[in-house]
């Protein structure tokens, strides 16, 4: 990202603290600015109160899902353009096809995944827009 860029504001939804860690340090390395939440209500509340250029959210999650949140943010005018990148456990049967044609999801991310990749193809988002994988 370059110097004279305003930092692009990332929510991240993850209710594993030790990957929530992860991924909030090396998008901050990244130049990022992050804002994270433990649940999916949190991220839906933080969404309501702030604006976010990006949502990063764990699917499976207790209570509000991130797919809920993907889903409740498709139908809010004033966020339903934001680009949503999904976390998924690596063998979680998810309907892609749902989420990445009916609800523009830019990327579902299979964890493990490497957080060099993760930021790569943030930062692709932002230099190319939404990005489908």
């Amino acid at each position: 990202m370059s110097t004279t860029e305003p930092h692009k504001r990332i929510l991240v939804a993850e209710d594993n603290v030790a990957m929530l860690g992860v991924i909030r340090y090396n998008l901050d390395k990244a130049g990022f600015d992050v804002t994270t939440a433990k649940t999916g209500q949190t991220a839906w509340d933080l969404l309501q109160q702030d604006t976010f250029d990006l949502l990063i959210t764990d699917f499976q999650m207790p209570g509000l899902t991130g797919g809920e949140v993907c889903e409740r943010i498709r139908r809010d005018p004033r966020l339903a353009q934001m680009p949503v990148f999904l976390l998924t456990a690596k063998g979680l049967e998810l309907d892609e096809d749902y989420y990445l044609r009916q609800l523009s999801v830019g990327a579902i991310i299979t964890k493990p995944f490497s957080p060099r990749e993760l930021v790569q193809t943030v930062q692709s988002c932002f230099v190319e827009g939404v990005v489908r994988v």
